[in-house]
């Protein structure tokens, strides 16, 4: 009857359900709806450990943000993420009018587990004093006082809504970063991975008149 059964293992980085860029509820909604005896197991982890997961048949297609990429994997462009850098109302920084550039760069800042020492080095920094492997830890630690971090727009956005949060120096230390569907080589034809494929490649109609980013 050609329906599609058996599991789809889903993988994804953290903190995208804030991300209205990303239709992957919507995607998953519709692909169940169409294939309703495949079992979708979908599971929250870090860059290195989907590409992992992928490799090892743990996963067959993944969500994420990958500053470093395996040969063995495919990745396919979806948008591109604006990630701006962040301090909380505890930090002195926080009320300051006027901020020179290379005070952020002196400043304690958290760097993800991922990011290599040039990867940090892009961002403005050359060193950290705090490392974390999500971003519900980044956040925790920027909203401590004690660190300035980098964060997804739409995942910091409610924050800085309610004053907790403000961008610093957006001209200088924003940055956007790619975010891919990866999957295995030779596998990009089998029809559940296509068929979720092609969902999660349909850009939302509530994006076509985006408005600009609020800082």
């Amino acid at each position: 009857r050609q329906e599609l059964s058996g599991t789809l293992r889903i993988g994804v980085i953290d903190a995208t359900v804030t991300d209205e860029a990303l239709p992957l509820a919507r995607a998953i909604g519709t692909f169940s709806q169409r294939h309703p005896a495949v079992h979708v197991n979908l599971s929250v982890r870090s860059p290195y450990e989907l590409q992992q997961g992928l490799s090892d048949g743990l996963l067959d297609l993944a969500v994420g943000a990958f500053p470093t990429r395996t040969s063995s994997l495919l990745f396919h462009p979806l948008y591109r993420e604006q990630q701006w850098l962040y301090c909380s109302d505890r930090h002195p920084l926080f009320a300051q009018r006027r901020i020179a550039e290379n005070t952020i760069a002196d400043l304690r800042v958290v760097r993800r587990s991922y990011w290599s020492e040039t990867e940090l080095g892009r961002h403005g920094f050359k060193q950290s004093v705090a490392t974390v492997d999500s971003m519900e830890a980044q956040l925790i630690l920027i909203l401590s006082g004690a660190y300035v971090g980098y964060l997804p727009e739409h995942y910091a956005q409610s924050w800085v809504d309610r004053q907790r949060l403000r961008v610093l120096l957006p001209s200088a230390f924003g940055y956007q970063s790619p975010i891919l569907l990866a999957l295995r080589r030779g596998r990009s034809r089998e029809p559940a991975i296509q068929a979720l494929r092609e969902l999660l490649r349909t850009r939302p109609e509530s994006l076509s008149e985006r408005r600009p980013p609020r800082l």
